[in-house]
C-alpha cells in the first residue's frame, strides 16, 4: 500500500503527537528497534495517526500499557509506553 504524505491534505493521516524524536527505527545496540519514541509529558495529547477502531487497550509484556488501533485503510499502529491505556 502506498500512502502519499508529501503534502497537507495528500490523505487523512495525522501526526499522532508533536515532540522531541528520542530513539529512531532501526538497529539499536546489535538488535532491531521496531517503533519511533518520541518524548512528552503526561498532560499532553496523543491522537490517531488516522481513523480507526480501538483493537487492543491493555497492559502487554515488552510494551507496557499499549493501544493498538486498526484503521480503516488496513494499516495498524501502536501505541506504547503509556503510564495508562
Amino acid at each position: 500500500m502506498v500512502i502519499t504524505l508529501i503534502q497537507p491534505g495528500d490523505s487523512n493521516f495525522v501526526l499522532p503527537f508533536k515532540g522531541d524524536l528520542t530513539s529512531l527505527f532501526g538497529w539499536r545496540r546489535y538488535r532491531p528497534h521496531y517503533g519511533t519514541i518520541l518524548s512528552f509529558t503526561p498532560a499532553k495529547k496523543v491522537v490517531s495517526a488516522f481513523d480507526g477502531m480501538v483493537r487492543l487497550a491493555k497492559y502487554y509484556y515488552g510494551y507496557g500499557n499499549c493501544v493498538i488501533i486498526r484503521h480503516n485503510n488496513g494499516l495498524e499502529t501502536v501505541y506504547a509506553h503509556f503510564q495508562r491505556s
